[in-house]
């Protein structure tokens, strides 16, 4: 009688190595389930109105003849392509794009700050991280891409992180160009010309970042001399906004606040930006939120994703993430005369996590280093 040796089983580490070998395939389900589960159509006359605006016959009247519409040129043309589509076609890509390119996000940076990692192969700790909070942060996602696509937003988002690897790789000048076109996407995105901290021609590289936008805003600011005011002009202030902490009152905020919201948030990203280029986006995201007459869901959903990247990008433990993901989970449950202190004390605290003003900056990560990272 012959003996078999017995093969000892792999116990936990082999559960653990099929789930990271399958992290993506459930990842990329778990975004779509959510967001087709979450969709809706907030938002979307607006964007097809402007769509449409753009391609009139005064295109250049699109922001003063659609009061409350915040996204830029490049956006429009995207919304107006979508608009050659059905009704529900247009809405389901819209849903389908941004569920996707949430997804994408998070694959590309687990490849390029993860030795080794591909599509199917990482290793087991790090494969792990990247599937728990890639559920939770996806989850989230999905009050973007499914309650209210605004796919300017998304492509914003992305294309902060497709800067930040430009400027890893010191391909300087394809980053401020993609810097510039973020602040082309959405107005608040100027909030990413910080990011620039960590080239060594800052000055140089950030007049192309400006001119980007500016080619893209300027048309209309000339051509229309009312699209400014009507950009900026009498946003509701709501109840769970933090404003009200600040002791803002009323059904409105000033015509002037929107420019003093950018203006700070810009400046927070800039201090930040002085000890570590890497976080001065997601720093700016915070400020902005923190001065932000509303608190909207799908605003939860972009700083919750720039949190989670900027996280990965710089290496550190994803407690930020973890923190804002409960906080936004528990928001529905916390009373309605709360939600504003919540939000405020998250959101400040969230700031000052990325600014450590208590800290002296070593200066080591203030210029960008050139890596090797694998293709997108």
């Amino acid at each position: 009688m012959t003996l078999t040796p017995s093969v000892p089983r792999e116990g936990w580490k082999g559960y653990a190595g099929a789930l990271v070998a399958c992290r993506h395939p459930l990842l990329l389900i778990v975004v779509f389930v959510s967001t087709w589960s979450a969709r809706a159509d907030t938002d979307w006359e607006l964007l097809r109105a402007g769509g449409r605006g753009l391609f009139s016959s005064a295109p250049l009247s699109v922001y003063a003849n659609t009061p409350y519409l915040q996204a830029g040129p490049p956006g429009l043309v995207v919304m107006r392509g979508l608009d050659l589509l059905p009704r529900s076609a247009a809405l389901a890509a819209a849903h389908i794009l941004l569920a996707f390119l949430g997804w994408y996000m998070l694959f590309l940076v687990e490849r390029w700050t993860v030795p080794a990692s591909t599509w199917r192969s990482a290793p087991v700790g790090a494969g792990l991280v990247t599937l728990t909070f890639g559920i939770v942060v996806l989850d989230k996602w999905a009050l973007l891409a499914g309650t209210s696509p605004h796919i300017e937003d998304g492509l914003a988002i992305f294309t902060f992180l497709l800067a930040v690897r430009a400027l890893m790789t010191r391909r300087d000048i394809c980053a401020a160009l993609l810097i510039g076109l973020a602040a082309a996407w959405k107005p608040w995105a100027v909030v990413a010309l910080p990011l620039l901290w960590g080239c060594s021609r800052k000055f140089k590289l950030l007049m192309i970042a400006v001119a980007v936008p500016a080619a893209c805003w300027l048309p209309f600011l000339l051509g229309d001399h009312s699209t400014l005011s009507a950009v900026g002009h009498g946003f509701p202030l709501m109840s769970e906004s933090p404003l009200r902490v600040l002791g803002f009152s009323g059904e409105v905020i000033p015509d002037w606040w929107r420019s003093l919201q950018l203006g700070a948030a810009l400046a927070g990203a800039a201090l930040v930006a002085r000890r570590d280029w890497r976080a001065a986006f997601a720093a700016g995201c915070a400020m902005r939120l923190l001065l932000d007459p509303a608190g909207l869901g799908y605003y939860d959903a972009g700083l919750v994703m720039v949190t989670a990247l900027t996280e990965r990008l710089i290496g550190g433990r994803p407690w930020r993430t973890a923190v804002l993901c409960l906080t936004v989970a528990y928001l529905p449950w916390i009373p309605a005369r709360a939600v504003d202190v919540v939000r405020f004390v998250g959101l400040a605290v969230l700031y000052l996590s990325w600014a450590q003003p208590w800290r002296r900056g070593s200066g080591a990560s203030l210029v960008a280093q050139p890596v090797s990272l694998p293709p997108l």
